[in-house]
């Protein structure tokens, strides 16, 4: 019963450890959209004074370099997002499968307990049982 109480415990230490894991995953998705809308606000604030001082053949390069730029950073974060949710799926299975063996783990001990308190009960029916019949 010890060795079925330690699993127990070691599979909720894994439980947690994977939680956390998939925490921070999901904080650093919500990192990356975050950061997409800070690009597509800044492309939007550039793209008002773009559009405010046109008339400048300076501030058309810088524009153009800009958009370029900014651009480059939208599609490297939004490339990583699919990935980082691939691993968010992986690490949500992971914790499933831990949780379905512990669930297992904590099946197997109820019935290991009731299978002692039964084997208990026999036992004192028996002591009972043979006290009565001393007794008659």
């Amino acid at each position: 019963m010890k060795t079925y109480r330690t699993l127990i415990k070691l599979q909720k230490i894994e439980i947690d450890r994977v939680k956390k894991e998939l925490l921070k995953l999901n904080l650093t998705l919500e990192e990356l959209h975050q950061t997409l809308q800070k690009l597509d606000d800044e492309l939007a604030n550039e793209s008002h004074a773009y559009n405010a001082y046109n008339q400048n053949s300076l501030v058309n390069t810088n524009f153009d370099h800009f958009y370029q730029v900014n651009r480059h950073k939208y599609e490297n974060v939004r490339n990583k997002i699919p990935l980082l949710e691939e691993q968010i799926s992986l690490k949500r299975e992971e914790l499933q499968a831990y949780f379905s063996e512990l669930k297992k783990i904590e099946h197997i001990l109820e019935g290991k307990v009731f299978e002692q308190k039964a084997q208990r009960n026999k036992k004192e029916q028996q002591e009972l049982d043979a006290f009565i019949k001393k007794a008659i």
